[in-house]
């Protein structure tokens, strides 16, 4: 079972059970990139937090508009 919970636009809580998880450990708690594992028996929490932002990518961010030039009025040689 999972629930999911939004906590405005970054934020979330999430909480899963699940009997493969066994029942160690009792209590862990570990942070990767701004999100809070807690490990418990059958279970599992994990927070993200606002901290985190994604990066913005668009196409054309580092990208340089060069206009090439078309030449229609011309032949082709062989």
């Amino acid at each position: 079972m999972i629930i999911h919970v939004r906590l405005g636009n970054v934020r979330a809580l999430t909480f899963e059970w699940n009997k493969e998880f066994g029942s160690w450990p009792l209590y862990k708690k570990t942070s990767y990139h701004c999100e809070t594992i807690v490990d418990m028996p059958y279970s599992q929490l994990i927070y993200t937090s606002g901290k985190w932002t994604p990066a913005r990518r668009a196409a054309n961010d580092e990208q340089e508009n060069e206009k090439t030039a078309n030449n229609s009025s011309g032949t082709d040689r062989d």
